[in-house]
């Protein structure tokens, strides 16, 4: 007999189900976030690179963070819980923005 289940390993939401290998399955909210934080940086690459750099000293005014480079944004899975229905799973995450 075969089980399904799911885990987590290093932030990481792994799914096995019946005889098929365990598999890492990604968030789209966590994805978002990144995709989200690639935009504001985009948006805001005058205050610290070309010629807006040196009018705004370089980003000093706003300072640098970590959306300076969206795929450095840490994204930990840290919970998990069936839901309501057969095959429904239920995750919370955390970054270092929101949780």
């Amino acid at each position: 007999m075969s089980h399904s289940y799911a885990y987590l390993s290093q932030g990481r939401l792994h799914l096995k189900l019946g005889n098929d290998p365990a598999r890492p399955i990604d968030s789209r909210f966590g994805e978002a976030v990144r995709e989200r934080a690639a935009q504001i940086n985009h948006r805001n690459a005058w205050k610290t690179q070309g010629t807006g750099a040196k009018f705004m000293s370089g980003g000093l005014l706003w300072g640098r963070n970590a959306a300076d480079d969206p795929t450095d944004i840490h994204i930990d899975i840290t919970g998990i819980s069936s839901g309501c229905k057969p095959g429904e799973l239920y995750y919370s995450l955390s970054t270092d923005e929101i949780g």
